[in-house]
């Protein structure tokens, strides 16, 4: 947004939901977002059960960021990153 410094955000969170043929787009989308980007990024996607943990593997190869698959527990780290 214009007038904000390169680390101020102007959300708290950014959240993408997508289908089982929304695969590519996260690969796309996670491989453009910086290092620094300044805000967690929470993703719902529809996919086989059995697969889950190879999804979250690509996109943390394929990204900057440190990706993970979701795990009991993770709103209290969450809550650590505002």
């Amino acid at each position: 947004m214009p007038g904000r410094g390169r680390h101020e955000a102007a959300y708290e969170i950014v959240a993408i939901a997508s289908s089982a043929g929304g695969v590519k787009a996260l690969i796309e989308v996670f491989g453009a977002l910086p290092a620094d980007f300044p805000v967690p990024v929470v993703v719902v996607q529809h996919l086989d059960p059995r697969r889950e943990t190879l999804l979250a593997g690509i996109l943390d190869r394929r990204s900057s960021l440190s990706v993970k698959l979701a795990e009991a527990g993770d709103v209290r780290a969450a809550e650590s990153c505002w």
